[in-house]
C-alpha cells in the first residue's frame, strides 16, 4: 500500500495534468483558504493510499502563515455547508493540500484526508465553507460537465478576445488540392469566390476524441450506484467506482486471472489502449458482490461487457441476483432476463471470442434487453418494484439463474458498467451435495426457501447419485435457513 503525505506541494502534479481554467469559481478578495483545483474524473492520474483513482480537491493557502482548518468544510451540497469538516490539522504557508472526493470519510489529523461525498463527473456544486459559516470558494450553481483526467482550476489571470464573433458572415472552401496552402492566410487575399456562410462551420476528423467520447466517463456521468470495470491487475478487490463506493465494492473468489486484455482500440475506440477484463475458470471462480444491491427497485439498468469463448450451456449465468433480476444463458443460444415479474429472452447472434455489451432495463411498465445498444426483446410487465431475495449480487459465478449455478463472466453494476471475459461453464444441473454427517432434518420451511425449491432445475433424479440423503430431501441455499450443524446460507429438509 501506497500512502500520499497530508501536505503536497503540487507544481510536479500540474505539469502532468491539463487544466480546464475555471470562471465559475466565487473567491472573497480575503479568502487566504480557497479550491484552486479538482478532478471530478480521475481514472489513473492519481491513486489514493488504497490504491484507488478517487477524485480529489486542492486546496491551497495564500496567506504568509500557517492556517489551521479546523472546523473548516468541504460540500458538494448547496443546504449542507458544513457536510465534512476537516480536522485539526494545519496547512503551512503558500502551500496546497489534496484532499480526495472518495466518499470514504477520513479526518484524521496527520493522514490522508477523505471527504464523505464523490464528485459528480456531469457537473455539481462544491464550496468550501470558513469556521464562521463564510464560503471561502463557491462554484455556482454547478462546474460543467468534466472529461476524464483533466483537471479544473481557477486562472490566475486571464483575458478574452473574440476573433470571430457568433453568427458571424463568414467565407469558407473546401479545397481540394493545396493550391491555397501559401497564400489563404496572408492579410490581401481575396476569398471572394468563395462560399458564403454563417459562423459555426467546421469538420470531423471521424475518429472519435477519447476524452469526448469515453465509454468509462459517460458511464460515471449517470452516477451509477455500482461501476465495476474489472480492469484490476492483482489483488482480490473489485473497485466500485459509483456512488455506492467501498461499500458496495466486490471480491473476487476461485481461480480467476486478472489482467487480460478488455475490449480495446481500435475495435472499441471509446475505451482505453490497456483496458483489462479478468477471466474466469467456468467453475469456481466469480466475483461477490453486495448483500441484496437489487432489492426493492421499481426500476433499474444493468449493463455489462460479454466475451464468451466457446458455446454455453443453459442456466449459465451472466450477472445478477437469484430471486430478483437474473441475467444469463437460459439456453446455449439465448440471453434471458429473469425477474419475479416477467422475463424476456432473446437469441444471441455473436460469434465467440467477440466482445459485446449487454444491457437490462426494467421499469415503467417494461422490461427490455440490448445487445449493443440496440434492442432484441421487451416485454410489459405490471408490478410496483422487481421484488427481494436473500442473496449477494454476483457476476461470472457464485450462482446467478440457479442458487449454484456457475456463471461465466461479464461486467457488473446497477448502471452500465466494465468489462469482463469468461470461459465455457458448466451446466448447473445439481447444487452443491451437503456432506452425510451435515444432514439436518428441519421440519418446518421458511417462506425464502419455499422460493427456492420452486424454481429448484429439474429433475431432482439427476442429483440422487449427490446426495447420500432419501430422494424427498432437497438442498435449499437460502441465507435465512441456517443451522448450527450446516455451512452458512445451505439446509437440508
Amino acid at each position: 500500500m501506497y500512502s500520499l503525505p497530508q501536505i503536497k506541494l503540487m507544481n510536479g502534479l500540474r505539469s502532468l495534468i491539463p487544466v480546464l481554467i475555471l470562471a465559475l469559481f466565487s473567491l472573497p478578495a480575503t479568502a487566504q483558504i480557497r479550491i484552486t483545483e479538482f478532478m471530478a474524473s480521475n481514472t489513473h492520474t492519481l491513486l489514493d493510499e488504497d490504491g484507488d483513482s478517487s477524485d480529489w480537491i486542492e486546496i491551497q493557502n495564500t496567506s504568509s502563515n500557517s492556517v489551521s482548518l479546523l472546523n473548516w468544510a468541504l460540500t458538494d451540497s448547496t443546504g449542507n455547508p458544513s457536510k465534512w469538516r476537516f480536522p485539526a490539522t494545519n496547512i503551512p504557508p503558500k502551500s496546497f493540500m489534496i484532499v480526495f472526493a472518495s466518499g470514504k470519510d477520513r479526518a484524521v489529523a496527520g493522514q490522508e484526508l477523505h471527504t464523505n461525498f464523490k464528485l459528480g463527473a456531469d457537473g455539481e456544486y462544491l464550496a468550501l465553507f470558513a469556521p464562521d459559516g463564510t464560503a471561502a470558494t463557491e462554484i455556482t450553481p454547478q462546474f460543467p460537465p468534466q472529461f476524464p483526467d483533466v483537471s479544473y482550476g481557477i486562472g490566475m489571470q486571464f483575458t478574452t478576445t473574440t476573433l470571430i464573433a457568433t453568427n458571424a458572415a463568414i467565407h469558407y472552401l473546401i479545397p481540394s488540392n493545396a493550391a491555397f496552402d501559401a497564400t489563404w492566410t496572408q492579410m490581401n487575399f481575396d476569398d471572394s469566390s468563395w462560399q458564403i456562410g454563417t459562423n459555426g462551420i467546421g469538420y470531423e476528423t471521424g475518429i472519435p476524441d477519447p476524452q469526448e467520447e469515453s465509454f468509462a466517463a459517460k458511464v460515471l456521468a449517470t452516477q451509477p450506484v455500482a461501476y465495476w470495470r474489472l480492469n484490476e491487475t492483482s489483488g482480490l478487490t473489485a473497485a466500485n467506482l459509483g456512488s455506492g463506493g467501498v461499500s458496495d465494492g466486490g471480491g473476487y473468489v476461485g481461480n480467476v486471472v486478472l489482467g487480460g486484455a478488455g475490449p480495446r482500440p481500435p475495435s472499441f475506440p471509446t475505451l482505453e489502449a490497456n483496458n483489462n477484463a479478468p477471466v474466469f475458470d467456468g467453475s469456481s471462480a466469480y466475483v461477490n458482490g453486495p448483500y441484496q444491491l437489487v432489492n426493492d427497485l421499481p426500476a433499474f439498468t444493468i449493463g455489462g461487457w460479454i466475451c464468451p469463448t466457446a458455446t454455453q450451456n443453459s442456466l449459465t449465468g451472466l450477472f445478477g441476483q437469484i430471486g430478483t433480476m437474473e441475467i444469463g444463458y437460459n439456453t446455449a443460444s439465448t440471453i434471458q432476463v429473469w425477474t419475479p415479474v416477467g422475463s424476456v429472452s432473446a437469441t444471441y447472434p455473436y460469434a465467440t471470442d467477440t466482445w459485446h455489451y449487454i444491457t437490462a432495463v426494467g421499469g415503467n411498465g417494461q422490461l427490455a434487453l440490448y445487445f449493443d445498444g440496440t434492442l432484441a426483446g421487451s416485454t410489459t410487465i405490471s408490478a410496483a418494484n422487481f421484488g427481494e431475495s436473500e442473496y449477494d449480487f454476483n457476476i461470472g459465478g457464485g450462482g446467478i439463474l440457479t442458487p449454484a449455478g456457475i456463471i461465466s463472466k461479464a461486467v457488473l453494476t446497477r448502471s452500465p458498467s466494465g468489462s469482463a471475459r469468461w470461459q465455457r461453464t458448466k451446466s448447473p444441473r445439481c447444487w452443491p451435495p451437503m456432506p452425510t454427517r451435515s444432514a439436518t432434518r428441519i421440519t418446518s420451511i421458511p417462506t425464502c426457501c419455499r422460493k427456492c425449491m420452486a424454481r429448484m432445475p429439474p429433475p431432482m433424479s439427476a442429483c440422487r447419485s449427490r446426495f447420500p440423503i432419501p430422494m424427498r430431501s432437497m438442498v435449499c441455499n437460502c441465507s435465512c435457513a441456517m443451522t448450527t450443524a450446516l455451512p452458512r446460507g445451505s439446509m437440508v429438509i
